[in-house]
């Protein structure tokens, strides 16, 4: 069975994510646009549920919606 990679990148006003077979090969991508909220004079921060947790969740949703089976994904995390 080949084998799928699913990578997603949470950037600071946009997350984009990747499929890609074994071979290295983008099978789909995706991204998705999000703010940056501005609540006082030198403060700049990200709604986490808004844009960690629901960037991926849209990501994932489109992402996974290609012709590969879920036995097939592999999911490799990191958080930088």
């Amino acid at each position: 069975m080949k084998e799928y990679y699913l990578g997603i990148d949470i950037g600071t006003y946009e997350s984009r994510g990747m499929l890609i077979d074994e071979n290295m090969i983008p099978v789909a991508d995706c991204s998705v646009t999000h703010g940056m909220d501005h609540p006082q004079e030198g403060w700049f921060e990200h709604d986490a549920d808004k844009v960690w947790w629901g960037d991926f969740c849209k990501l994932t949703f489109v992402l996974t919606r290609s012709d590969v089976s879920g036995r097939a994904l592999l999911v490799r995390t990191a958080c930088l």
